[in-house]
């Protein structure tokens, strides 16, 4: 059946503390049906209440954050939304105070806006919740996209301050010293993310760096 705006909006905020959850751990996986489900609850209770606005903005925050979480589902027809909800969170709405929302912001805006409005929304985040680790990983993601390693590295490495046991922080911060020559760091991280959980990128980074580290003692 059709469901009704609080009824709704009870379900989004169980979406959405569910995705803060992963979120802070960064290494897990979403099940993007989760949003799927929400979505179309929300639509439905629209085609009932076309012009209400709690509901109109109830769908603007799913839809960010399934795009947050798998940026292949955005669609060129929610850009416009898109958009003018980065504006609303720039703002001191209700929105605006919650930290998971305002990372998947970032995520958005690093394709809308551009990566110095994105990392406004990650500091953001991180003001409201200083042991947000994953939004100071992602802080480091954007240096990284743009080949500022050393801003990278000091972002990763504030990352590990918060959450030692962060993966991508890890792996992120083993791949950054690599690049700064600093192997035996490179080493060490990429070790620690491998130990946190096993994986590929990991492995093959430092597959990479101990090949190099070896040719620098032949």
């Amino acid at each position: 059946g059709v469901r009704h705006g609080g009824e709704v909006d009870g379900q989004l905020g169980q979406v959405a503390a569910a995705v803060a959850i992963h979120m802070k751990k960064s290494q897990e996986a979403i099940d993007v049906g989760e949003f799927a489900r929400a979505e179309f609850a929300v639509k439905s209770a629209l085609e009932l209440q076309p012009h209400d606005p709690g509901l109109q903005k109830a769908l603007l925050r799913v839809q960010m954050l399934a795009m947050a979480v798998d940026p292949s589902v955005v669609k060129p027809e929610n850009m416009g939304a898109i958009a003018h909800a980065l504006d609303l969170l720039g703002t001191n709405s209700g929105e605006a105070r919650e930290p998971a929302l305002l990372v998947a912001a970032g995520h958005l805006a690093r394709s809308v806006s551009g990566n110095d409005k994105a990392i406004d929304f990650y500091k953001k985040a991180l003001e409201l919740d200083p042991k947000y680790a994953a939004a100071q990983v992602h802080i480091g993601d954007v240096y990284a996209a743009e080949n500022k390693n050393t801003e990278a590295v000091a972002a990763y490495e504030a990352a590990l301050a918060i959450d030692p046991d962060n993966l991508l922080a890890n792996n992120n911060l083993g791949v950054y010293y690599e690049k700064l020559d600093r192997h035996d760091e490179s080493i060490e991280k990429l070790k620690k993310a491998i130990a946190i959980r096993d994986n590929a990128a990991s492995r093959i980074s430092l597959a990479t760096t101990l090949s190099k580290l070896k040719r620098t003692q032949e």
